[in-house]
């Protein structure tokens, strides 16, 4: 798959010229005007967290994520820690949130990197979920 840039702006055109002649058309406007009508249902001195998965679906996460930032996003939250990091070399300071599971060994990488994460247990065949913030940081508010 081909990302290019439009010339409207705004817009992000991914291309598919291997296999068809088909593309998807994000248009980062859209985004943003989406973000900010959330906000505003949200209210003043809401949070709001925006999800981004899957590199966007695979159109781009650090630009999608640029465009919510910039529209009141007050956390940004993604699939797995390789979302996360990949997002945190971008936006050393914004607060990212890893949805997903991210085992033991890995859970170090997101105390350094400053990334709230969650953990999932199993008890007696039921499932449970709780979510820890393993750093000290300002966006504790989220949990």
């Amino acid at each position: 798959m081909e990302s290019v840039i439009s010339s409207e702006p705004g817009e992000l055109l991914v291309r598919d010229t291997l296999l068809r002649d088909t593309y998807v058309k994000i248009d980062l406007c859209a985004i943003s005007h989406n973000m900010k009508s959330i906000k505003a249902m949200a209210g003043e001195g809401v949070d709001v967290m925006a999800v981004i998965k899957a590199d966007g679906y695979g159109h781009g996460s650090v630009r999608i994520a640029r465009t919510l930032i910039e529209s009141g996003a007050s956390c940004l939250a993604v699939a797995t820690l390789s979302e996360a990091l990949e997002l945190r070399f971008h936006y050393s300071d914004y607060p990212i949130f890893i949805l997903g599971h991210t085992t033991d060994r890995l859970l170090v990488l997101a105390v350094k990197n400053d990334i709230i994460t969650g953990s999932f247990i199993t008890l007696a065949g039921m499932n449970f979920s709780f979510s820890f913030h393993f750093s000290i940081s300002p966006v504790s508010r989220f949990l």
